[in-house]
């Protein structure tokens, strides 16, 4: 698009019956720290093809599926600077580095929102209704700031990620026994992660205007034994979060799943609860759909047992 490289995955799968074309849903997958788009076209295609496993092929209400992909700023066809993507043992601005590709990734997602179905569609051959922020590490710490930003992406679920920077931030310096502060933590970014980050939101707002999370379904997994983004940096912020009106609903818009045993990894449970997350909010005619079981190693928020107590974490985006 205008030079930048979106990968589409299911353009060729579209279909239409008896001249009706339903309506697209789009995923916008966003990819981890060192890696770049391709590098995770497994965990898209394996999540491609889960959701489609689940489509009632005879259902003309449901939505069809596209998934697409990019490389995040200095990574993949966009690298400039290997050093950048690097830890604060090696490169000393590790954290504002960072903060500025969530950032760009952030508004690459509004931007493939704007574009995308002017360069799919050009003449109006099919309508996009609807749009899912997605990610892994790095990707998904990006995809609460599309989730926090973007009112029209409604859907989101976060691999091995977290909302809150401070958070982040403390728990890096801590490890190298340093403190928030200059100049790893210049004062200006410190204002900036304050004035934009998730979690220095409104989000235990019951005002559907001032809280930015209002009304959006998400789900987050977690490696329980994930030294590098563990689930406590989440913890405080997903107590928390209000995503609508007290009702049943709005009590299963939220799902966390933390996966024992599990370092900094996505897993193939993971996904599988992340295709019908997909499916029963975006894809789906109605969030009231019946779905599979899957045998789980831990319960889910969203589930029976109630409120998960997360494994011990020990402590690459």
């Amino acid at each position: 698009m205008a030079g930048f490289v979106v990968n589409v995955y299911g353009l060729k799968q579209l279909h239409h019956k008896h001249g009706k074309k339903p309506e697209i849903a789009v995923v916008i997958y966003m990819h981890g720290r060192y890696e770049d788009a391709l590098a995770e076209d497994r965990i898209v295609r394996d999540l491609y093809s889960h959701i489609r496993d689940l489509k009632e092929s005879e259902n003309e209400k449901e939505r069809n599926l596209l998934i697409v992909s990019f490389d995040a700023q200095d990574h993949g066809t966009r690298l400039t600077d290997q050093k950048q993507r690097h830890d604060l043992d090696v490169n000393p601005k590790f954290l504002y580095d960072q903060y500025a590709i969530l950032f760009n990734n952030k508004d690459y997602a509004s931007y493939i929102i704007d574009f995308l179905p002017i360069f799919l569609f050009p003449r109006g051959e099919r309508n996009v209704t609807r749009w899912i922020a997605a990610g892994r590490s790095m990707g998904a710490h990006s995809t609460w700031h599309v989730l926090s930003a973007e009112p029209r992406v409604k859907t989101g679920f976060v691999f091995i990620g977290m909302p809150d920077y401070n958070a982040l931030m403390k728990q890096r310096l801590g490890l190298m026994n340093l403190t928030v502060g200059p100049p790893y933590v210049p004062d200006t970014l410190a204002a900036l992660v304050n004035r934009t980050d998730p979690a220095k939101t409104p989000y235990t707002s019951s005002s559907s205007t001032l809280n930015p999370f209002w009304g959006k379904h998400i789900f987050q997994a977690n490696g329980g034994a994930d030294p590098l983004v563990p689930f406590n940096l989440s913890e405080h912020f997903l107590k928390h979060v209000v995503l609508g009106p007290n009702n049943k609903l709005t009590k299963e818009s939220l799902e966390i799943f933390v996966e024992p045993h599990i370092p900094h990894q996505v897993t193939r449970r993971m996904i599988h609860l992340a295709a019908m997350w997909i499916y029963r909010w975006e894809i789906a005619p109605s969030p009231n759909v019946t779905l599979p079981h899957i045998k789980l190693n831990a319960p889910t928020m969203a589930r029976p047992h109630g409120a998960i107590s997360p494994a011990p974490t020990s402590s690459h985006d």
